[in-house]
């Protein structure tokens, strides 16, 4: 049994350090950023990483020699590295997914794409004014945070479906759109800053991602979820038009023969997310609500036709077939 209390602060410690490390990478810090950093008691963040202890030590130990140039020395690392104004063999340390995807380290990639299309489906975009592409590292980790607080909010109001399906993209997006890239972003920005300041949040970020992977493998098995495949290209296609069906959803388009019952994920639709929809009701002959296909007499009244699965603009429905 999960302590509703420990899960609620485990979500909350997640956030609080995927904040941190947005911060760190997102531009150079202002005096402002250092003063708080310092008031922060870094090394007590402390997280179960070996690895990201000892960055945060380092970051906290740099901190503490703290003068008049110390600002400008960190803004000096962050553009020779992560502006790409210096290199490793020709290989730039740019905060962005697309810029390790290929050897031309080309931005605004394919990455990017799949990542916004995520952030869409999940309602969430960058602030107006910001033009920088999606998959750069700092809005990678303010997605996690607030997906983070998104399944404290779930798991607190009892909904544990749509906690495990927030769960679940959350570990495939960690696998898929920042580990599968970040040590190799991070040793060669490790060469090129001068200051120890970012080579311990480098460690401190790379130590937080692996035991955020770990994290999740066991919360996901402490809630009892099957171990099953997780359709993160669904979230990574563009959404469909109202009405559609998504053109990858086979059971969108299925003839064989339907039991008479909706097949619902609950983590996808857009009324468990807090906003209004009623396309489904609206598009079924009966005006049925499959969120009531639990009762017997709304699986007897259903008739299978699938107008509410083409209707749904989240894909959240399917039919079960015989």
């Amino acid at each position: 049994m999960i302590d509703p209390q420990e899960f609620a602060q485990a979500q909350s410690g997640r956030s609080a350090m995927y904040r941190l490390i947005e911060k760190l990478f997102a531009a150079p810090l202002s005096q402002a950023d250092l003063d708080a950093l310092t008031r922060a008691n870094l090394p007590a963040l402390a997280c179960g990483s070996p690895r990201a202890e000892h960055g945060l030590r380092e970051m906290a130990r740099f901190l503490q020699a703290c003068d008049s140039g110390t600002r400008e020395a960190l803004a000096r690392d962050y553009t020779s590295a992560f502006h790409g104004v210096q290199s490793i063999g020709g290989r730039m340390a740019l905060p962005y997914e697309s810029a390790h995807q290929g050897e031309s380290q080309q931005l605004m990639g394919a990455a990017r794409g799949k990542v916004l299309n995520v952030f869409k489906k999940q309602a969430l975009k960058l602030d107006a004014g910001i033009d920088l592409p999606e998959d750069h590292l700092a809005f990678l980790c303010e997605f996690m945070a607030a997906m983070a607080q998104r399944t404290a909010a779930s798991f607190s109001a009892g909904d544990v479906d749509k906690t495990c399906e927030s769960l679940r993209l959350q570990r495939a997006f960690l696998r898929s759109h920042i580990l599968s890239w970040y040590e190799h972003f991070a040793k060669l920005a490790a060469r090129i800053v001068d200051e120890p300041f970012y080579c311990g949040a480098l460690d401190a970020a790379g130590g937080f991602f692996a035991l955020d992977a770990a994290a999740l493998d066991d919360m996901l098995a402490d809630l009892g979820a099957p171990e099953e495949p997780f359709d993160l290209a669904w979230w990574e296609t563009p959404p469909t038009t109202p009405g559609m069906p998504h053109a990858s959803d086979s059971r969108a388009s299925d003839s064989r023969a339907s039991d008479g019952r909706v097949r619902i994920r609950r983590g996808r639709c857009i009324r468990k997310r807090g906003d209004t929809c009623s396309r489904c009701v609206a598009a079924c002959p009966r005006g049925l609500d499959p969120f009531e296909m639990s009762t017997t007499r709304i699986r007897a009244d259903c008739t299978g036709c699938g107008l509410c699965v083409k209707a749904c603009p989240t894909q959240a429905l399917s039919l079960k077939h015989r």
